[in-house]
């Protein structure tokens, strides 16, 4: 796995990384409060004159390992076991003395798990050491001075919490680290182009919404603009593989995987380029959602209709084109692919092209059908959400009906829970309708994101602040303007 490639894992998982290292850092806290104290207390004892001759210093220096083992001797311990009345198998483990042959110095250093206990053990050592240099004194560089005497510890050496936590933390962190790329080794998540190209079969594999804060975004509501680049790039893709481009669908490996906010922004891209546009939801449900349309009546309701029957579709102010929502009554599942291209043709008579989204290939049959009647088919793949397998059976699917898949848009997007924006048609002061495109414009929001086009006929809605746009069908004249 490449570099790169690690850090949307780590942002990804970056909550569970961070707890994870926060509850490891609590349990190294826990442990080392629980752990027993233990305190040491030092003196310093000087071997020889303070100030001499070079030979009386060497000489002095050169004894002073001797005087370090008689401190740990069992004569001197026992001596101090019985002065302290601390036990004699504590002071072996507890009592350390060190020389330095360059300064004289010995180090006398007591342990135990009491400060008052630390202190008394240090100065009786010292004081048995200086005692013993006391008994044989007959040339000056043997004797014994005491430079630091042993004082009472206010601070433990034992546990270091600094050290326990620190280190906790790094253990959780490098354990939830391993633990997460192990997952994403062994996950069957598409993550990355190469996995998706793999996975579907397809040389053309674009990459959507890879910018920080985009997820989720419609390209109407001001994204940076490399996300708009990258649908751009797609409408463009699509319109060179289809030519001349009359539909195309775009379908996901999964239901509800985001694949709606790819269809409408690119059909919004597409309302930039071309006379008109229709934006259908062929059952999913997600584009009817997003654009405020719930409870409206649209394809399924179309169905149920002669196939002569005028289109209804909708303006919404989410986004600059209007909309054939999901429908009410009947089943959009149960379209025929005569009746699908019907409604292509009635768009494509005046030079518009429709844009369908469908759920998944795998599961919605209105998918398969829909993939059959149109000029391109885009498959989305939502990062590290939908799974190779899926991708697969959608390809294989896909491919079983002949669909002319163009490619594969590797994506973050989802269905916010908040693109339920209050929808309808902008209207001026003396309420008439006023085109949304120019609004945004005044507005200064994304410039060709959509045209303008000859308004059709139509009708105020129910009052739920939708309009009504009334599209007649087969070879009458199709009055419909990417708003």
């Amino acid at each position: 796995m490449e570099l790169s490639g690690m850090f949307p894992i780590v942002r990804r998982w970056a909550l569970v990384i961070l707890m994870s290292t926060v509850i490891a850092s609590l349990i190294g806290f826990g442990l080392g409060s629980t752990a027993t104290r233990t305190y040491e207390s030092r003196s310093v004892v000087l071997i020889g004159p303070l100030s001499t001759d070079t030979d009386t210093m060497r000489s002095s220096g050169a004894i002073a390992q001797t005087y370090a083992q008689l401190a740990t001797s069992g004569s001197i311990l026992r001596t101090v076991s019985r002065d302290t009345h601390v036990p004699f198998d504590e002071l072996r483990s507890g009592v350390r003395v060190t020389a330095n042959s360059a300064t004289r110095f010995i180090t006398v250093s007591a342990r135990s798990h009491d400060p008052d206990t630390a202190r008394s053990v240090a100065a009786a050592v010292t004081l048995q050491l200086i005692r013993q240099g006391k008994q044989d004194q007959t040339r000056p560089e043997g004797q014994l001075r005491l430079i630091d005497p042993a004082s009472r510890p206010t601070a433990p050496i034992s546990p270091r919490m600094d050290l326990i936590v620190s280190l906790a933390a790094l253990a959780g962190l490098l354990g939830a680290l391993t633990l997460v790329l192990l997952l994403e080794y062994l996950s069957d998540a598409a993550e990355s182009v190469e996995k998706v190209a793999a996975s579907s079969g397809l040389t053309t594999v674009s990459t959507v919404g890879r910018v920080r804060h985009s997820s989720g975004r419609l390209i109407v509501d001001g994204p940076p603009a490399r996300m708009i680049s990258q649908h751009r790039l797609i409408a463009t893709q699509v319109e060179l593989a289809a030519n001349p481009l009359r539909a195309v669908l775009v379908t996901g490996a999964t239901d509800h995987d985001g694949s709606a906010v790819l269809a409408i922004n690119l059909a919004v891209i597409l309302a930039g380029r071309h006379p008109s546009v229709l934006l259908v939801d062929a059952g999913a449900g997600d584009v009817t959602t997003i654009a405020g349309l719930e409870g409206q009546s649209g394809l399924s309701d179309l169905l149920l209709r002669s196939p002569s029957s005028p289109i209804d579709t909708y303006d919404t102010d989410r986004f600059p084109v209007p909309v054939l929502p999901v429908g009410v009554e009947g089943d959009g599942e149960g379209i025929t692919e005569d009746r699908a291209r019907s409604i292509i043709e009635a768009v494509a008579a005046e030079g518009g092209i429709v844009v369908v989204h469908a759920g998944s290939a795998i599961v919605s049959s209105a998918a398969l059908v829909w993939a059959r009647a149109v000029d391109a088919v885009v498959l989305g793949v939502r990062r590290f959400q939908t799974h190779r397998s899926d991708i697969v059976e959608a390809t294989t699917n896909l491919r079983a009906v002949g669909a002319p898949l163009v490619l594969a848009a590797l994506h973050d997007a989802r269905v916010p829970g908040d693109d339920r924006g209050a929808s309808g048609t902008a209207r001026s002061a003396d309420g008439d309708p006023r085109d949304d495109a120019a609004d945004r414009a005044q507005r200064g929001d994304p410039a060709d994101v959509g045209h303008d086009s000859e308004a059709g006929s139509t009708a105020e809605g129910d009052g739920s602040g939708t309009q009504s746009r009334t599209t007649p069908h087969a070879t009458d004249h199709v009055s419909q303007g990417a708003r």
